[in-house]
C-alpha cells in the first residue's frame, strides 16, 4: 500500500496520505521517533517525499492512526470489542509492539471480566430473562427496579442526592443508567461518608458471591442433582437463603407493630390460627423493638389477621397488624420456629 508524506509548512504539521486519507501529526515528534514510523529524512530545511509500504491492521486505517498514537503518546484508548482487541493485538505483535500487546492482554481480560459481572447484574435487577440470555451492557435500568434493589439492600430510599452523586461520576442526566455505567459507577471507589458506599460493598459481594458458587457448581442449566456431600461443603449463604425462601413459600406471615412481649403477642394473635414461628430484628428502617414478624400455618389464619387490622385484648393492649412485605433475599431475618422458652428469656423478644 502506498503511504505519502509532506509537510504543511504553515501549520508546522505533518501529513500522511493513506490510501486517499489524510492524516495529521506533529513534524517534529515523527522525526525523532525510533522504528517503523521513521520514514522522513530532514534535508536543507526541506522534507523528502518517500514512499513507503506499510501494512495497515485489518485494511483499516483508523487502526493504522491507533497504532501512530501509541508510539506519540505511550498508550491508546483502546476499543470494548474484545475481537478488535485481539485483531490489534495481533498486528502489535507483528509490529514488534510488545507493551501494546501487553495493553491489549489486559484490556481482554477486563472487558471479560465486566461482561460476566454485568450478566450477574442483570439477573440483581430481575430483568426477567433467560439464564443463558446475554444482556446488552448498554441496556438502561428500569427506575422501579433501581429504587426497589436500593431499599431492598439498604433499606434506604433512592433520593436525590444519591442520584446526584451517581450522574456526576457517569456523566448522565436522569435518575437511571445503563449496566455498563452503572457497574462502573459502583465498582469505583467511594467514601464511607456516601449514600452509596453501603448499597455498593453489599452489591459488589452479593456478586463476587454468585460468580463464586456457579464456578464451584456449575451452571443452574445442568438437571443433575447435587450430592449431599456438596450441599455440606458449600458453606456460603446461598442455601440459607433458598431454605429461607422455601419455608417463607410454605407459610404466611403478618407484619405485627407493637411493643408488647412476644410470649404476650402470641396469646394474643394465636385466636386467628396456629402460630408457627416469628421473627424479630430491628432494622435501619425500623429500628424501634417492635417491629416483628408472626407466621401462620394457613393462609386462612393469614387472611383474617389481615382483615381484623388490629386487636385490643381484655387488658386493652393494642397490638397492629399490618401486611409482611418481602425484604431482600440477603438480609433476611432467620426464620426461628416459637418457643415458649426462648421467648420469655429475659422477659424480651430474641434478636435473631
Amino acid at each position: 500500500m502506498k503511504v505519502e508524506t509532506y509537510h504543511d509548512r504553515r501549520t508546522d504539521e505533518m501529513r500522511l496520505l493513506i490510501d486517499k486519507r489524510t492524516f495529521t501529526t506533529n513534524k517534529e515528534y515523527l522525526l525523532r521517533q525510533e522504528g517503523i514510523l521513521k520514514r522522513l529524512v530532514e534535508v536543507n530545511d526541506e522534507t523528502r517525499r518517500e514512499t513507503m509500504i506499510l501494512d495497515i491492521p485489518g485494511g483499516n486505517p483508523d487502526r493504522f492512526q491507533l497504532i501512530l498514537n501509541y508510539h506519540r503518546n505511550g498508550f491508546v484508548d483502546l476499543p470494548q470489542a474484545t475481537d478488535d482487541i485481539k485483531t490489534i493485538k495481533d498486528e502489535a505483535i507483528r509490529y514488534g509492539l510488545e507493551g501494546l500487546a501487553m495493553s491489549c492482554d489486559e484490556k481482554i481480560r477486563r472487558e471479560e471480566f465486566v461482561a460476566e459481572r454485568i450478566q450477574w447484574l442483570a439477573r440483581f435487577f430481575r430483568f426477567g430473562l433467560a439464564y443463558n440470555e446475554p444482556v446488552p451492557q448498554s441496556t438502561w435500568i428500569p427506575q422501579a427496579e433501581l429504587e426497589s434493589a436500593i431499599f431492598r439492600v439498604t433499606t434506604q430510599n433512592y433520593d436525590l442526592a444519591m442520584a446526584s452523586e451517581a450522574q456526576f461520576y457517569t456523566q448522565t442526566t436522569g435518575n437511571t443508567f445503563r449496566l455498563r455505567q452503572f457497574f462502573e459507577f459502583i465498582e469505583r471507589p467511594k467514601s464511607k461518608y456516601s449514600k452509596w458506599y453501603e448499597f455498593a460493598e453489599i452489591l459488589q459481594a452479593h456478586l463476587e458471591d454468585l460468580v463464586e458458587t456457579e464456578k464451584r457448581f456449575g451452571t443452574r442449566l445442568k438437571t443433575e442433582k447435587r450430592s449431599e456431600k456438596q450441599i455440606i461443603e458449600r458453606k456460603t449463604g446461598a442455601v440459607r437463603r433458598i431454605q429461607i425462601r422455601r419455608i417463607e413459600s410454605e407459610t404466611f406471615p403478618v407484619h405485627v407493630r407493637t411493643n408488647l412481649e412476644v410470649i404476650t403477642v402470641i396469646s394474643i394473635l394465636s385466636e386467628f390460627g396456629e402460630i408457627v414461628g416469628y421473627h424479630h430484628r430491628p432494622s435501619a428502617r425500623f429500628p424501634s423493638p417492635d417491629f416483628m414478624f408472626i407466621t401462620y400455618k394457613n393462609r386462612e389464619s393469614q387472611r383474617a389477621a389481615l382483615q381484623a387490622k388490629h386487636v385490643i385484648d381484655t387488658e386493652g393492649r393494642r397490638v397492629m397488624i399490618r401486611q409482611a412485605l418481602p425484604p431482600y433475599n440477603g438480609h433476611k431475618p432467620v426464620y426461628q420456629p416459637y418457643d415458649e422458652t426462648l421467648a420469655t428469656r429475659n422477659g424480651k423478644a430474641n434478636n435473631i
